[in-house]
């Protein structure tokens, strides 16, 4: 089967990136780690799912949130840095986890995300 739908992942972290890839591709999933908000706003348009990291300071989240538009945001961060968790769920992000869980349950995530997205 072809992979098909295309998942960014602004996720400077190298072990959670490589965790990302390892999940989407075995689920048959596409997906390309980027690492600028020009990349970002390059390759949005063709993207079925934005994974974020909350750990990118540099982020506004609300702003990607809102460049989406129509293209379903999922986040993780560290289950401590609270005032990013409800930065994520104020800027409208469709889904936001604790890092362990985002990472533990990889799979299962980006395939519910994607289906979600599809209904």
């Amino acid at each position: 089967m072809a992979l098909q739908k295309r998942i960014l992942a602004l996720v400077p972290d190298l072990l959670a990136a490589s965790r990302i890839k390892e999940a989407a591709k075995s689920a048959e999933l596409r997906v390309e780690v980027i690492e600028s908000r020009a990349e970002l706003d390059t390759l949005l348009p063709s993207a079925s799912l934005l994974v974020l990291d909350l750990g990118i300071a540099e982020v506004d989240m609300a702003a990607a949130a809102a460049r989406a538009q129509g293209v379903p945001v999922i986040a993780f961060g560290r289950h401590t840095d609270l005032a990013r968790i409800r930065a994520a769920h104020s800027a409208s992000i469709d889904r936001v986890y604790p890092r362990g869980r985002f990472l533990d349950d990889l799979a299962a995530i980006l395939q519910q995300a994607l289906a979600g997205a599809s209904a």
